[in-house]
């Protein structure tokens, strides 16, 4: 018998118990894709030669992939994750 003016404390129940190991287990599943949106960088730049934007260069980000320069020059390879890449530019 419980005295008044106290309650009996309450066990989790099965269901509650799930359901929180479920949204641990979302939530670190989660986890990677949050921190590596978090190490993203955008990688975008201009050619040039003499001060003029070289059109239809070939510039290459190792492991990304191959851009062509527009008009002005300008390239962009978009989000990439952080890190030590090796670019590379031919124009002809």
């Amino acid at each position: 018998m419980t005295p008044i003016g106290r309650t009996k404390p309450s066990r989790p129940t099965k269901s509650l118990v799930l359901l929180l190991l479920v949204s641990a287990a979302a939530i670190w599943s989660l986890l990677p894709s949050l921190l590596s949106a978090q190490e993203r960088v955008q990688v975008q730049g201009i050619v040039v030669s003499d001060g003029e934007g070289i059109p239809e260069a070939r510039v290459v980000l190792d492991g990304v992939g191959v851009r062509f320069t527009d008009e002005q020059g300008g390239f962009d390879f978009g989000l990439v994750s952080s890190g030590r890449y090796q670019l590379s530019v031919v124009a002809l």
